[in-house]
């Protein structure tokens, strides 16, 4: 079965990520939007399905993931032309990028893959895909995608300011932003009562 990628030479993925933590907003890109019958990729099989073998992730500034159920996220870990991770272009599939803190901008070349016919190997597991082409399940040609992280407005966060002082003393403070259930309280002086047992 000899795969074609039509046109693909540079596919951006544009993902508005949060930097909340993976498992409650990851939502990632579905595997079926970077490789598509019906898009940058043809089969000269009759009922032929797709999906891609990721052969290469920039992890520099961030880390990738990979769900075949579209709530369970795994690494997607080492990946290379002789250990490609197989993933399906179905409804559940996604590949997500978990920036590193305050990373913003664009990663080009993130991925690597080469399209994956399905007619061998197994979504989830590797593959040596560096004999492709012809009758094998992997296209020649390689396919690359650059994502492009948008910034997000970070939160304030107070932190290291320690004072003491004797028991049952007050203590005037310099004016002070406090982060209280979600809305920001600026507090132009603060008198703190010192209290203790």
């Amino acid at each position: 079965m000899d795969i074609f990628m039509k046109f693909i030479k540079r596919l951006i993925l544009t993902l508005f990520l949060s930097l909340a933590m993976l498992a409650a907003n990851a939502q990632g890109t579905l595997i079926s939007d970077i490789v598509a019958l019906s898009g940058n990729v043809t089969d000269v099989d009759n009922n032929a399905v797709t999906g891609l073998a990721l052969m290469a992730v920039d992890a520099t500034n961030g880390t990738w993931y990979y769900t075949m159920d579209g709530s369970t996220w795994m690494a997607v870990g080492s990946v290379a032309e002789n250990e490609a991770l197989l993933l399906a272009a179905d409804a559940e599939t996604r590949l997500y990028f978990q920036p590193n803190p305050n990373f913003n901008g664009t990663v080009t070349d993130a991925i690597r893959f080469r399209a994956w016919d399905q007619s061998s190997g197994t979504a989830g597991s590797k593959a040596d895909t560096s004999t492709n082409g012809d009758t094998t399940a992997f296209s020649r040609e390689i396919g690359t995608a650059s994502i492009i992280v948008i910034a997000v407005n970070d939160a304030p966060v107070a932190s290291g300011l320690v004072v003491t002082t004797d028991e049952e003393n007050y203590m005037w403070t310099t004016p002070l932003l406090i982060a209280y259930r979600k809305a920001l309280i600026w507090v132009p002086t603060s008198l703190w009562a010192i209290l203790t047992s």
